[in-house]
C-alpha cells in the first residue's frame, strides 16, 4: 500500500491471505480495517490512525468465531481511538508497538522477548481476551493504561512520567517498576472480608510514586485508624498488607526493598492511596560549646545531627 492512504470503507485480507502495511500511514477514520479467518495482518513500520480493525470471521449467526492474526514484524503504531475487536496480535521480538488512545475487546495478545507493547498519550483500555507478555509493556508520558485481562507470562510493567498503569483483571506474576513518577492503580474486586493478593513484585517505589488500592473501601470519615498498613521485611523484599479494619477487606503486595512506613490518604474516588514518605529530612544544629540533652527525646524521633564550629 502506497505511503499515506486514506481507507473510507474496507480493507480486507481474506482467504487465508497476507496483507502487508509495510513503511506506510493509513487514515482510518472512517473505515475498517478486516482480517478475515486464518488470514493475516503483516505491520512493518506501519502507522494505522482511527476507525475499526476487526480480526475474527463469525460464521453461524455468531456462534463461531475464527481469528485472524495481527502480526507486528517492525515497529508500528495504532492510535487516534482505534478500536482493535478480537483475533490474535502478537509483537515479535524487537519490536515496538504503540497503541495510544486504543480500545482493544477480546483479543489474544502476546508480547515476544524483547518486544515492547508501549503507551505514551491517551488512555488505552485492554478486555476480554488475554496477555502473554514476555516483552515489556510500558505507559509514559501522562497517558494511562488500563488492563482487564489476565496477564501471565515472564517478562515486565513499567510505569514512567506521570503516568498510570490500571489492573481491573489479574496480574499472575509479572513485576511492575516505577522507573519513574506514576500510578499503580489496583482495581480488581475485593470480596467482602476478603482478601487480594497482588501476583507481581512492585520494585521502584519511591515518595514520588502511589500505589492506589481502588476498591479497599477507605470509609466515609473513617480516619487514618480505619486503615491498618503491616510491612514484613526479608531478603530485601517486604510483604505490605492493607486492611480496612471496618470491612475487613485486605491487599497484600509484595515490594521490592525496605518499606516500613507508609502514609495513608484517599483517593478521592473510594479507595485508599498508600505512598512510602520521604525520610525526615529535619536537621538539628548545635553551637561550639553548646550541649544537648536527649534523655527526654522521643524514641520514635531520629533526627540526624550537624555539628557547627
Amino acid at each position: 500500500m502506497a505511503a499515506g492512504s486514506t481507507n473510507t470503507g474496507t480493507l480486507k485480507a481474506t482467504n487465508s491471505s497476507v496483507l502487508e502495511l509495510t513503511s506506510t500511514t493509513v487514515d482510518n477514520t472512517n473505515g475498517t480495517v478486516t482480517v478475515a479467518a486464518l488470514s493475516t495482518l503483516d505491520l512493518h513500520g506501519a502507522t494505522i490512525n482511527g476507525g475499526t480493525i476487526d480480526d475474527y470471521s463469525s460464521f453461524f449467526y455468531g456462534f463461531i468465531i475464527i481469528s485472524g492474526t495481527i502480526d507486528v514484524t517492525g515497529d508500528s503504531t495504532i492510535n487516534d481511538n482505534a478500536v482493535l475487536n478480537k483475533g490474535d496480535l502478537t509483537v515479535e521480538s524487537g519490536v515496538t508497538l504503540t497503541l495510544d488512545n486504543v480500545t482493544v475487546n477480546g483479543t489474544a495478545i502476546t508480547d515476544a522477548a524483547s518486544s515492547i507493547i508501549r503507551v505514551d498519550s491517551g488512555i488505552t483500555q485492554i478486555s476480554g481476551g488475554s496477555i502473554i507478555n514476555d516483552g515489556t509493556l510500558e505507559v509514559g508520558a501522562g497517558s494511562k493504561l488500563v488492563i482487564d485481562d489476565n496477564v501471565s507470562g515472564t517478562g515486565s510493567l513499567n510505569i514512567s512520567g506521570g503516568a498510570t498503569l490500571e489492573f481491573v483483571g489479574h496480574d499472575n506474576g509479572e513485576a511492575v517498576t516505577f522507573l519513574a513518577n506514576g500510578t499503580l492503580e489496583i482495581d480488581t474486586k475485593i470480596a467482602p472480608h476478603g482478601t487480594l493478593i497482588f501476583g507481581g513484585e512492585i520494585s521502584g517505589v519511591t515518595a514520588n510514586n502511589k500505589i492506589d488500592l481502588a476498591d479497599l473501601q477507605y470509609t466515609n470519615g473513617a480516619s487514618h485508624g480505619d486503615i491498618a498498613v503491616g510491612s514484613l521485611v526479608f531478603n530485601h523484599m517486604t510483604i505490605v498488607i492493607v486492611t480496612n479494619t471496618n470491612t475487613h477487606q485486605s491487599v497484600v503486595l509484595d515490594v521490592a526493598g525496605s518499606h516500613t512506613t507508609w502514609s495513608v490518604t484517599s483517593d478521592g474516588h473510594g479507595g485508599v492511596d498508600i505512598v512510602d514518605p520521604p525520610a525526615d529530612s529535619s536537621s538539628l544544629t548545635i553551637s561550639s560549646g553548646a550541649m544537648l540533652d536527649i534523655g527526654a527525646t522521643s524514641a520514635a524521633t531520629a533526627l540526624p545531627l550537624v555539628l557547627s564550629p
